[in-house]
């Protein structure tokens, strides 16, 4: 199979209402910016370099297309890179692909890169959890419409739900992509009255639906969330911005653990 021939989404007809220009773009400046950090697994660097072939672009150190990798039923890395590399040599024409299959195909590809790539490469990132989250909910609800696979996606995401604990919501405080505006909102929403703690139990999935979830003030109005900064003094805490408070919160930390390693050495 001749590796210099392939062909990109960006010469597909039926790819360019999914793939915009503003589309194509943000795709490109993420995986840039994935591909300058180590990546733990070398199919991670691969997936995010056929992400820029599929796109139409060059990754940095070039096209190339490694054999074949194995495949499990317990990691979804195998399929992702396979959907991307068949995409791109069935379309040049360099084997025969059904048609059906080939739209299902190219289906998979574009929730791929305009879905799917964000929230696996900053999973790692606690302070983006809840927003990367609810950004999720966002997409694949705007993508649901024009795509069958958007709407299984969100489903089976809604099944999962039900075991996400609220308090997760204030690591939002120490992310700096949430603009200052929206974490005066949340704080605001953290000073209203605050119910008694009660033990509930975990809400089914079905009870997700019909829910709006338009931005974390919302969610932050839920009890737990109330409840984890109750106990202090909120004005005292947050000061005159957010970000003051993650600083704070870090040089408190420093201070106890130099205090500990302090009461240490006049003990010895």
């Amino acid at each position: 199979m001749d590796h210099q021939k392939y062909s990109s989404a960006s010469s597909d007809p039926e790819c360019q209402n999914s793939l915009t220009p503003e589309t194509v773009q943000n795709i490109s400046d993420f995986v840039g910016a994935a591909l300058q950090k180590k990546q733990i697994r070398g199919d991670y660097e691969y997936f995010l370099e056929l992400v820029l072939i599929f796109i139409g672009e060059c990754p940095p150190k070039g096209v190339r297309f490694r054999p074949p990798i194995a495949l499990t039923s317990a990691r979804f890395m195998g399929r992702i890179i396979y959907c991307l590399s068949i995409y791109v040599f069935a379309r040049s024409g360099q084997f025969t692909v059904e048609s059906a299959l080939l739209e299902n195909i190219r289906d998979v590809c574009i929730f791929i890169v305009t879905t799917y790539i964000k929230p696996w490469f900053t999973a790692t990132v606690p302070a983006a959890g809840p927003r990367t989250d609810l950004q999720l909910i966002k997409d694949i609800q705007a993508y649901k419409h024009s795509n069958a696979i958007a709407k299984t996606a969100l489903k089976a995401y809604l099944n999962h739900l039900w075991y996400l604990s609220p308090y997760c919501v204030a690591l939002a405080f120490f992310d700096p992509e949430v603009d200052d505006s929206t974490k005066f909102k949340m704080v605001q929403s953290l000073k209203r009255a605050v119910p008694r703690r009660e033990k509930t139990a975990p809400l089914p999935s079905h009870s997700h639906k019909g829910e709006k979830r338009h931005g974390f003030v919302a969610v932050c109005e839920c009890p737990h969330c109330q409840v984890l900064l109750h106990d202090g003094d909120t004005d005292r805490i947050f000061g005159p911005t957010p970000f003051r408070m993650a600083r704070a919160c870090r040089l408190r930390g420093w201070l106890r653990n130099r205090g500990s390693f302090a009461r240490c050495q006049r003990h010895q």
